[in-house]
């Protein structure tokens, strides 16, 4: 595979702007064998998974990592999720990012610098 800006391309399920305007890219290899096998609730999630990239209600920064951002969004995931924050890990690069993973979350995490949070109406 070839290297783009540092990130192997691979096939992408989805490329999505987040709420910058930087394309962030879900490949169908980190889908399949990394958020299905580790985080199985996401299966039906997809969606929630955009939305979350694209109109997040809070962005945190990694405490791990300084490329990679925290994406939370309330109340995309139906059912017994419903209550459930979506999670999306991006790590970035100087013009993209890439979904490193996904999952449903109780709360934000603690520790991580909060660098967005949705303003209220």
């Amino acid at each position: 595979m070839r290297e783009r800006d540092g990130l192997r391309a691979e096939e992408a399920l989805f490329t999505i702007p987040d709420k910058d305007g930087i394309p962030i890219t879900l490949t169908q290899e980190r889908w399949e064998d990394h958020i299905l096998v580790g985080h199985p609730a996401m299966a039906k999630h997809l969606e929630a998974i955009r939305l979350t990239i694209s109109d997040p209600d809070y962005i945190l920064q990694s405490d791990k990592r300084a490329d990679t951002r925290l994406f939370y969004r309330l109340g995309v995931t139906e059912g017994k999720y419903s209550n459930l924050y979506v999670v999306v890990v991006i790590r970035y690069t100087a013009s993209e990012g890439l979904v490193r993973t996904a999952y449903l979350a109780l709360k934000p995490i603690a520790g991580g610098e909060v660098l967005w949070i949705r303003p209220r109406p």
